[in-house]
């Protein structure tokens, strides 16, 4: 018997690039070792066979937890909301995958011991969203990346069902949309770049990470920058500045693209209740118009809590700087806690 549990999960996903939110005990979820193995070295793609929205981006995460009356929770191990949001819900053995066909490099049996299993909540009529086609393929090539597999290795359930499955799909069993070969591409030019990266640009010629050193409170319907206060930086253009300004882009020629990644833990909102982050930006001379880019809404866990991941890739230009803006939505008071950090990466020349 074997049994391991998928605790590097959220931090790989993380790392990839994907908005990630923790459902509450996932570490310790996953169906017993009674039934059955669970040592994972591929990845499934399902659909839920839900309609959503970006107002209702994922209507099944409960079911996915708990299960449904003639199946036990947990569906999965990643839910991807319509938005894009990765939660992470379990890290044992999931009921997703049912008898496997042996379909590409994988085994026939057990499908549930030999596969990470991904929902993408949408209803199976209408079209993935973008944001969420991007998680699926971020995410895929994460589990993989870890597993130091091959794009290979991911599958869609209509490839490895004995049962008839078509997920994940459109319009039904008899139609084309969503070709597992054409995602596979997708997820072996996610995994030919360096963990996170987009794509959209190259040479990346400075570097900053900054810290928060201590928890922060933001009250209910509130609005607050992170206070980060601790910083480390390439030498050639970015550092830390003054009020709580996380990074200072001052290149000799300027830069075409930032990507930009945050990452902290939120406790003590409701549960389901609604965190917006976004990446506010400015002169550092206060000589261009600031602004600031849509908001990313995130969803706490049962326990009021989560891991938030907020990534963005915007243009950046000569001597601007920027910080993170978090707005507090759940109706209570929340905490950020320390060890917060946020990333920039600066691109020139990119495409």
């Amino acid at each position: 018997m074997t049994y391991n549990r998928a605790l590097w999960l959220a931090d790989a996903l993380a790392a990839e690039g994907c908005r990630v939110v923790t459902y509450d005990g996932w570490e310790d979820r996953g169906r017993p070792a009674s039934s059955g193995d669970f040592a994972p070295y591929a990845v499934l793609l399902h659909h839920t066979g839900t309609p959503t929205s970006m107002s209702n981006p994922h209507p099944t995460l409960s079911m996915c937890v708990h299960g449904r009356p003639d199946l036990s929770g947990p569906l999965c191990h990643v839910l991807i909301g319509y938005d894009g949001v990765c939660h992470v819900i379990a890290a044992g053995r999931a009921n997703h995958a049912g008898e496997c066909n042996g379909n590409g490099p994988l085994t026939p049996g057990d499908g549930n011991a030999q596969m990470i299993g991904f929902e993408l909540d949408y209803s199976g009529s209408q079209a993935v969203g973008t944001a969420q086609a991007d998680a699926a393929i971020r995410g895929a090539a994460a589990v993989l990346r870890h597993f130091h597999r091959d794009a290979a290795y991911c599958r869609g359930h209509k490839e490895t069902s004995t049962s008839g499955k078509w997920d994940p799909g459109r319009y039904g069993p008899d139609s084309s949309a969503y070709d597992m070969n054409e995602i596979r591409r997708y997820v072996a030019e996610q995994l030919a770049r360096r963990p996170g990266e987009s794509g959209e640009g190259e040479d990346m010629t400075a570097w900053a990470r900054l810290t928060m050193t201590d928890d922060q409170s933001i009250g209910s319907d509130q609005t607050d920058v992170i206070a980060y206060d601790h910083a480390a930086s390439d030498d050639s253009g970015m550092w830390g500045s003054a009020d709580y300004w996380p990074a200072a882009l001052r290149p000799p020629d300027g830069y075409t693209v930032g990507h930009f990644q945050a990452r902290f833990r939120v406790a003590g909102g409701n549960a389901g209740g609604r965190v917006s982050v976004a990446l506010r930006y400015d002169s550092v001379d206060g000589d261009e118009p600031g602004g600031e880019t849509l908001e990313a809404d995130f969803y706490m866990g049962a326990d009021g809590g989560g891991v938030i991941v907020y990534d963005a890739l915007t243009g950046c230009g000569h001597g601007r700087r920027y910080r993170v803006s978090v707005h507090n939505r759940t109706g209570r008071g929340i905490t950020l806690r320390n060890g917060a950090d946020y990333k920039l990466a600066a691109y020139r020349n990119a495409g």
